[in-house]
């Protein structure tokens, strides 16, 4: 597994470099370079299933260990993420039209692919792969979002998309290094190998694709948009 991870580091090397990060780099106005945030809603919210699911299906007793230590970890931070939208888009209302509207199609489809991910019958190891895949792209995303939200002197205001979030992710990584070094003691067969390969490239593919989608937001989403829907129960507000 430790090459594996090798590869992993690799990828989320290149991340860094995507698009998306470079263009944040270079926006003057938070709440309007912000706007893009509640098209994260439907991923943020299931993921907190996708760790529920995953221990469940994993037999090994240390790997399971793994895979709930990082459920436990990331319990609530759905509710950070509801509460910065509050503050980020106040007076704008989400609603579950919105929310299956074709405006948050790509992130949808994304997030069904990773559920079918963390449900199909898979080997032990790449389960607990999986996590580490969100992890690693996650790590990415809150360091860039935290450091935007501090140039621009709103860290304070946040709890999803400010260091402080940045820091419990990056505390609990540091924590976990004897369980991961456990798991990056494991002999994989080449076909393992080729396996882990392949779910790792099909990830970021995935999320390479969902955040060249999301830097279009930067040019083409003013920031008062409503997206009220008369009749429809608003989720977020």
């Amino acid at each position: 597994m430790l090459i594996i991870n090798e590869y992993l580091a690799g990828k989320q090397k290149a991340f860094k470099s995507h698009q998306f990060f470079r263009t944040l780099e270079k926006q003057d106005e938070f709440f309007k370079t912000m706007a893009f945030t509640p098209n994260l809603t439907f991923w943020v919210m299931t993921f907190q299933d996708i760790l529920r699911l995953i221990p469940k299906q994993i037999t090994k007793k240390e790997l399971r260990r793994i895979a709930t230590h990082h459920k436990m970890e990331d319990a609530g931070h759905d509710k950070w993420f509801l509460q910065d939208i509050s503050y980020l888009r106040k007076g704008v209302d989400y609603n579950v039209e919105w929310l299956y509207s074709p405006e948050n199609q790509n992130i949808r489809d994304f997030t069904y692919n990773i559920v079918a991910e963390a449900i199909k019958p898979s080997s032990d190891h790449l389960k607990v792969l999986l996590i580490l895949l969100l992890e690693s792209t996650g790590h990415v995303f809150f360091e860039h979002i935290a450091n935007f939200a501090k140039r621009k002197g709103h860290d304070s205001d946040l709890k999803y998309f400010s260091s402080h979030h940045l820091e419990v992710e990056l505390n609990h990584s540091v924590f976990e290094g004897k369980l991961e070094e456990e798991l990056f003691s494991i002999e994989l067969t080449a076909k393992e190998r080729a396996e882990a390969v392949e779910l790792i490239d099909r990830l970021y593919e995935g999320w390479n694709n969902l955040f060249t989608d999301l830097a279009l937001s930067f040019d083409q989403r003013p920031v008062n948009q409503n997206v009220s829907y008369e009749g429809s129960e608003a989720i977020i507000i």
